[in-house]
């Protein structure tokens, strides 16, 4: 009820501000007759009479907080002074509301990075129990190639790429309740489905990448360890994307042959 009344008196407060306006005025009128009937002269009576009603311009705010939502006149009164501040000097306005877009969008592109890339977890099962090895030595780096992410100071020497030799190492050492993945950024790479060829981002990824990441086919099946054997068929992962864009997400696609850098 309360905030109904409130609500009632915001939609007639200039009704309401202009009776209290004229009660104010005919209180310090009669204060000043009464004054004036005492002897003291017009002048005096009217000045007496102000002083015993106090600041009239504090009382129409007090009774304007009473009546309604001071906080909403308070934000329609900004932005009246606002638009006009535009109005009167529209080139600087111009540049102050570019200024203010740049650095909002730059925020936002920024928070959107670290939100993607540090506050979100990745769609795999158990994404805290996922790390990245790395090996450290000396300044030099001991390999001609490297794939992986590296880092080199002048005292010391860290990358992520580790040869497949090493990968079935740690493979063999891991206990049955831990896994080692590789994967490798190939970057571009050409791709040939049904006589056309676009450029694609690709990965080399070990056979069980997606076990280990616990992400399934939606069509289909995923690579599997089988897959890294000399003898084994090529096979490949293309993305939903891809799918949807060269064979319209037709289950069809599974079992057809792609080229990718000319390979089948």
């Amino acid at each position: 009820m309360s905030l109904l009344r409130h609500l009632a008196a915001w939609i007639r407060r200039r009704r309401l501000d202009d009776d209290l306006r004229e009660e104010i005025e005919q209180h310090l009128h009669w204060k000043a007759q009464q004054l004036a009937d005492a002897g003291v002269p017009n002048d005096e009576a009217r000045r007496h009479a102000a002083l015993a009603v106090g600041n009239v311009s504090q009382l129409r705010e007090d009774a304007r907080a009473v009546w309604g939502f001071p906080r909403l006149d308070s934000l329609a009164q900004d932005v009246r002074y606002g638009l006009r501040q535009i109005v009167r000097a529209p080139s600087f306005s111009a540049v102050a509301i570019l200024s203010l877009g740049i650095g909002i969008g730059a925020t936002t592109a920024v928070f959107s990075l670290a939100d993607a890339v540090l506050l979100k977890t990745m769609a795999v099962r158990d994404p805290a129990r996922m790390f990245v090895i790395k090996w450290r030595s000396g300044p030099i780096f001991p390999f001609s190639s490297l794939n992986g992410w590296g880092d080199q100071t002048a005292t010391e020497t860290a990358s992520t790429s580790f040869s497949s030799v090493a990968y079935q190492a740690f493979r063999s050492q891991m206990s049955a309740q831990m896994d080692v993945l590789g994967f490798a950024d190939l970057y571009q790479v050409n791709v040939v489905a049904d006589g056309r060829a676009e450029l694609a981002t690709a990965h080399g990824v070990s056979g069980n990448y997606f076990e280990v990441l616990g992400v399934t086919a939606a069509a289909g099946r995923a690579l599997m360890p089988a897959d890294d054997a000399l003898d084994a068929a090529g096979a490949a992962v293309i993305s939903n994307r891809l799918w949807h864009r060269r064979f319209g997400g037709a289950p069809e696609a599974i079992g057809k042959t792609i080229l990718i850098n000319s390979v089948p």
